[in-house]
C-alpha cells in the first residue's frame, strides 16, 4: 500500500493512501461523451487461459497426491 504524507495546518502530517487520492481528484473539465471501444476480448481469453492452466495443474497435482500413477497415465493422454 502506497501512502502519501503532507503537512496540514498546524504543521501536523497528513497521511492518505491510493484510494483516498484516486477518490480526491477533480473531474476533468473536458471529459468527452463518448468514449472509444476497447477490445477486451484478447486480453480476456489470455486471462481464461491462464486460469485454466492453473486450474488444471493444481488437479492434476492433487489427483497425483491421491493416486501417483495417474500422473504417469495423464502425461500420456496430453
Amino acid at each position: 500500500m502506497a501512502v502519501r504524507e503532507q503537512r496540514g495546518a498546524g504543521g501536523s502530517p497528513v497521511f492518505e493512501s491510493v484510494s483516498e487520492i484516486l477518490l480526491s481528484l477533480p473531474v476533468d473539465p473536458n471529459l468527452p461523451a463518448m468514449a472509444d471501444p476497447v477490445a477486451t476480448q484478447t486480453a480476456a481469453d489470455y486471462l481464461k487461459s491462464i486460469y485454466q492452466h492453473e486450474c488444471r495443474a493444481r488437479c492434476q497435482g492433487r489427483a497425483a497426491a491421491l493416486r501417483p500413477d495417474l500422473s504417469e497415465v495423464s502425461a500420456v493422454l496430453v
